[in-house]
């Protein structure tokens, strides 16, 4: 009764946000829209639930959106396909593009310490993240360990380098508002990814331990524990189980191949068609078994994010965890 209560709250709040971003609060058309005249930086920004959060608070009249990520062709298409989405808004948003290492310390400390230092930044929307190794911790080699761009470096330590930059900005203004994404793989057990389930669970208690200590300067810290949603990084999962350098889906035939990799560890592939992913193994055996037979899209997520990070819906709330899985942590 008591999960089934908390979906019910959470189906509700998520009816409202969609409702708030099209009419303003409480339907009056002449209160600001949900990012109206904020300052927004968004990490991981390229693609996947980053780029739906970045393209909703563009279209939620954000002053300015930051994005950060490591490749910068990919950003400048980003950037070129965010500026005109705005139309109805009264001004015009402004994109930035910051290519960057976030698990490089030392650009991440001249992004927050130079590029960014004179921006006062209101959201954070911190995405960036990789899949890395999939396989059991018995059979990893110890390359795996060694290789500074898998998934522990990638999620947690790169993340928890953008937070304190965002912090530092944020507790010399008193205000801010911080999501950060993690997975449903840190909520429960991820047996075959415990590199990756790691990693995210890392991020769960970064974001618990941070709200507190940063809750006396006026800033909020939440997070959002997704499911399997309409990403690169899904169809990356698909391939399981994985070794280096990631393997990637067929440019020509939207496939999964052997022959197409990609040793960034952003590794953005091209997508599957919608079709195709549900014939994928194990994927469609998982969402068939779900309450909410469907893979969740980015969009799902960038409600939620809105709703986190503006004031007047949320301010009484921080150091939250939030499951979007089409209800699959619900069942016991």
């Amino acid at each position: 009764m008591l999960i089934g209560k908390k979906l019910c709250v959470l189906i509700s709040l998520l009816v409202n946000v969609l409702l708030l971003s099209k009419y303003g609060v409480y339907g009056n058309e002449h209160v600001l829209p949900l990012a109206a005249d904020k300052i927004v930086l968004v990490t991981g920004g390229s693609s996947g639930i980053g780029r739906g959060a970045a393209e909703y608070l563009v279209q939620s009249c954000a002053a300015e959106v930051h994005i950060v990520a490591r490749a910068a062709q990919q950003l400048q298409t980003v950037k070129d396909a965010l500026q005109g989405l705005n139309t109805s808004c009264q001004h015009k948003t402004k994109v930035f593009v910051h290519p960057t290492d976030l698990s490089n310390v030392s650009q991440v400390n001249e992004l927050f310490e130079t590029t960014l230092a004179d921006v006062p930044i209101d959201f954070a929307v911190l995405c960036a993240g990789i899949t890395g190794f999939l396989g059991n911790l018995i059979d990893t080699p110890d390359e795996i360990f060694r290789n500074v761009h898998d998934a522990v470096n990638n999620n947690f330590y790169a993340t928890a380098l953008a937070l304190r930059g965002v912090l530092r900005i944020m507790a010399e203004q008193e205000s801010g508002s911080i999501v950060v994404i993690s997975s449903d793989n840190g909520v429960s057990s991820s047996p075959g990814g415990s590199f990756y389930g790691a990693s995210k669970a890392a991020l769960i208690n970064l974001v618990k331990s941070v709200a507190v200590e940063v809750a006396g300067y006026g800033i909020r810290v939440n997070g959002i524990a997704p499911g399997l949603i309409n990403t690169p990084i899904t169809w990356n999962q698909a391939r399981y189980p994985a070794l280096q350098p990631y393997q990637c889906l067929s440019e020509e035939n939207t496939t999964l191949t052997a022959d197409y990799t990609c040793d960034e560890p952003e590794c953005v592939c091209p997508n599957l068609s919608r079709e195709d992913y549900y014939n994928i193994e194990p994927i469609s055996e998982i969402v068939a078994s779900w309450p909410i037979q469907r893979i969740g899209e980015p969009r799902d997520i960038a409600t939620m994010i809105m709703f986190l990070l503006d004031e007047r819906l949320s301010s009484f709330i921080t150091g939250q965890i939030i499951s979007i899985d089409g209800g699959l942590t619900a069942e016991p």
